[in-house]
Parts: C-alpha cells; structure tokens; sequence
C-alpha cells in the first residue's frame, strides 16, 4: 500500500501523461514504449511473486525474504519522491540518492531471487525474474544512467 501511496503522491500532482512524464528524463519515445511494455509483464511478476498462493507471502517461506522485502519496498518508496526532489532542480545530494534508492531495490530484487531459488520457490522465482526486468534493468541501470547523464 505504501508503494502505491508514494507513487500517488507524486504522480498525481504532475501536469503531463505518463509517457509525456519529465520522469523520463530524456528517454527516446521508442525505448519509453518498449519500458511500459516491460513494466506491464513486470507487475504481473510481481503479483506472482508476493501474493500468488505459493509465492514469499503464503508460500515455502524463503530465507530473509522479510528483510529483502523490506529493502526492495523502502528503495522503491523512496525513489517516487527522491526523484521528484531532484527533477526538480534538488540539486547532486538528492540526485545521487535518487540513484541509491534505485540500486538498493534492484539488489533486494536480486537477493529475493537469489533466496527463492534456493529455497525452490519456483513461483516466487519466476515472478521475481520478470520484476527484475524493470527494478534491475530498466530502473537500477537505465533509469540511473538517464538520470545522472540529464542532470550533470
């Protein structure tokens, strides 16, 4: 429910539609299209990976999954308003943690996949996989790169 809150809070206060959003600072139209697309197959890994019947909520419990729950929920919390912060004009310091809130999700996305595969959750596995599309590649790389390229 926090995630969804954050994401809100910021988002809804912005003037432009979300492909036309200054989130996206200074993606290629073609490559934001082809993200939103891997953002869809993502929520749904998501979903999979916490609330289907075997997956880390009610499923064969996974070693630290709290604790790497915790990080990946607090780094993306975080990421909505740490980036609204510093689009707008925040200046190095939110703009590095900005990136930092991005690079401690994708490492709890990693480690939860780590985690489950060893613990043969096979449903959380693969709905952690298809998250890690968007929290590691799309947002804990790209979007880091976008970021710090459009504001230095």
């Amino acid at each position: 429910m926090a995630l969804l809150w954050s994401y809100y809070a910021v988002f809804s206060l912005e003037q432009q539609s979300y492909l036309n959003s200054r989130f996206w600072v200074e993606f290629p139209k073609p490559l934001i299209r082809a993200i939103v697309a891997i953002q869809l197959i993502s929520l749904v890994g998501f979903l999979i990976a916490f609330f289907a019947p075997s997956g880390l909520i009610t499923g064969r419990k996974v070693t630290n999954a709290p604790h790497f729950a915790c990080l990946f929920f607090a780094g993306s919390v975080a990421w909505a308003f740490l980036a609204r912060s510093a689009l707008d004009g925040g200046g190095t310091v939110p703009m590095l943690l900005t990136i930092v809130s991005l690079v401690v999700a994708a490492i709890a996305n990693i480690m939860l996949l780590l985690a489950s595969i060893k613990a043969r959750n096979h449903t959380a596995s693969i709905g952690l996989l298809l998250l890690a599309l968007t929290v590691v590649l799309s947002d804990g790389i790209l979007w880091n790169i976008m970021l710090a390229r459009a504001m230095t």
